[in-house]
């Protein structure tokens, strides 16, 4: 077994990429200041990691017999370190892990159960897949950002659950976070936050009294 690690140049996804570029940029440019991202250092470390898991996602490490996409784990990484930042107590826990089991297991029953057709074929499959996945994500996380991170995160436990538990692939055989992987988790991310601010903006406007601009007297 060699323990020499090894980079190797791979195909990156073109749907992740765009959307990492799109959210560095919006970042960048503040959108979402006040709802997703209050703090400018966070935005800044969000941009930061985000350009970082753009230029690897270009690139396949393999070292101990595992091979695994460099701009997979730095989006690994990302979503774990949101999730750890969390300043919402334990109901703020509770709800980012059932966000997280909730969209794993969503995303493990949809994929046992739709057929594999022509019109339904793997990576779309897996899109939808993540898309129902990360809804969910969407409704029960804390936070916009928070469901984004709940998302990624519950897409891959879902996705290496049905290769390794229904199709009992060899752990050794998987490319960890591999392109297509990134561009479902990008695509849930987004997915996931878009859910919970529409629904939190529905309930905001729900919550205004009739007749008042801002929900005052």
């Amino acid at each position: 077994m060699s323990r020499k690690v090894m980079f190797m140049p791979v195909a990156s996804g073109i749907l992740a990429d765009v959307l990492m570029a799109v959210a560095a940029i919006l970042l960048i440019t503040g959108w979402g200041n006040r709802r997703v991202v209050p703090s400018s250092k966070g935005r800044r470390a969000l941009v930061i990691g985000l350009g970082m898991a753009w230029f690897l996602n270009r690139w396949l490490i393999g070292m101990f017999g595992i091979r695994a996409n460099a701009g997979g784990l730095v989006l690994m990484v990302l979503a774990t370190a949101i999730l750890l930042t969390s300043p919402l107590g334990w109901r703020g826990w509770i709800r980012q892990i059932a966000g997280m089991i909730l969209t794993t297991a969503t995303m493990a029953v949809l994929w046992a159960g739709m057929p594999y057709t022509p019109l339904v074929t793997w990576p779309f499959r897996d899109l939808v897949c993540a898309g129902i996945g990360a809804a969910v994500a969407g409704l029960v996380a804390p936070s916009p950002l928070f469901a984004a991170a709940c998302a990624g995160w519950g897409v891959v436990c879902g996705i290496y659950e049905v290769l390794m538990v229904q199709y009992d692939v060899v752990l050794r055989d998987i490319v960890w976070f591999d392109t297509d992987l990134v561009d479902e988790m990008m695509a849930a991310g987004w997915i996931a936050l878009a859910i919970h601010l529409a629904v939190g903006g529905l309930l905001h406007g729900a919550g205004r009294r009739p007749g008042t601009v801002d929900g005052s007297p």
